[in-house]
């Protein structure tokens, strides 16, 4: 006995000694980690809901992903009438804008269960689409994007390093920004719809005054820096116009 504590009695009490510090060193730097992440989180809303262009918005999202997690390549695609585009990409130089994209499975299945999917690796038989756009690509999460019960697009991320299963942590946080992408993009599409509205006409869809107007300022503008250049107007005049 040392000081009238047996020795295993002082094993233990080591042991437990240890363990509590320990927990506790996890505990704190579990703690910086998500303050981290709700910082990432925060700044990336912010710079969100200061640009109204869903491909500008694309290009934010996976950057602020990209800083956080040093995420290697990613994809964000958006629903369109007859399918997908790739809103913006990271690390795929030969994936461009506004490229078509059929709906795989794993999408459909993501939006179904309405949280991230992490997989191995896209087979081509099964999820060709996004086995084209990320071949070989090893550990890729899959989030949802959804907004009004409606599937807006997806994020599509590489995970990076070698160590099997992505943290919950990370899951979390790419839902997180998922999430807020979705009720962006669904702002910025409902805001541009508004505006063709108010600057084309609604039965032949042609710019109006409105639209002509600001178009004209904008090349005036322009116009007036640069000496060499000319601006003009060309009017043409049809009859009986509103009868036609």
């Amino acid at each position: 006995a040392v000081g009238g504590l047996p020795f295993t009695g002082l094993a233990a009490f080591s042991l437990f000694a240890l363990a509590t510090s320990v927990f506790s060193a996890l505990n704190e730097g579990e703690l910086r980690q998500r303050r981290v992440d709700l910082e990432s989180l925060v700044a990336m809303g912010t710079r969100l809901d200061d640009e109204g262009d869903p491909f500008r918005q694309a290009s934010s999202v996976l950057e602020g992903l990209a800083d956080r997690y040093a995420f290697p390549r990613g994809i964000a695609l958006g629903v369109v009438d007859d399918g997908m585009v790739v809103l913006g990409s990271l690390g795929l130089p030969d994936v461009a804008a506004r490229t078509a994209v059929a709906v795989d499975p794993i999408l459909e299945r993501a939006w179904e269960t309405r949280s991230p999917i992490a997989v191995r690796r896209f087979d081509a038989s099964t999820n060709p689409a996004l086995a084209a756009l990320m071949p070989q690509r090893g550990r890729v999460i899959v989030a949802p994007m959804v907004a009004d019960g409606r599937p807006i697009g997806a994020l599509v991320l590489e995970h990076p390093g070698k160590a099997p299963g992505v943290e919950r942590r990370v899951m979390s946080v790419v839902a997180q920004a998922a999430g807020m992408a979705a009720l962006n993009f669904r702002n910025s599409v409902l805001l541009r719809r508004v505006q063709d509205l108010a600057e084309h006409d609604a039965l032949t869809g042609v710019a109006n005054r409105r639209s002509f107007q600001e178009t004209l300022e904008r090349v005036v503008a322009v116009a007036g820096d640069l000496r060499d250049t000319v601006a003009a107007v060309l009017f043409i005049d049809i009859d009986d116009f509103k009868i036609v």
